[in-house]
């Protein structure tokens, strides 16, 4: 599969998430304290899951699977439709 073919394929998955991906980000504005679990880690950063929203967090604090822990949004990343956190 080419570059581009992956790229037409995602966007063609994430556009049914559009309106829940722009209910997330209104109900998270940037500054917002977010709660969730750490639950998994990949080359982007730990990926926190929350009630209703995935969040991955790029910073040097240490990583323990499944602990409850809060972070600020501090932007979006709108490729993966994650918060980032800090």
């Amino acid at each position: 599969m080419t570059k581009e073919e992956f790229e037409n394929l995602w966007q063609s998955i994430i556009k049914k998430y559009e309106k829940q991906w722009k209910k997330v980000k209104k109900r998270y504005p940037i500054g917002t304290i977010v709660r969730g679990i750490n639950s998994y880690i990949y080359p982007q950063g730990t990926i926190i899951t929350g009630e209703d929203f995935l969040a991955v967090y790029t910073g040097d604090d240490p990583f323990y699977l499944h602990k409850e822990v809060c972070y600020k949004v501090i932007s979006y990343d709108e490729i993966n439709m994650w918060l980032v956190v800090v």
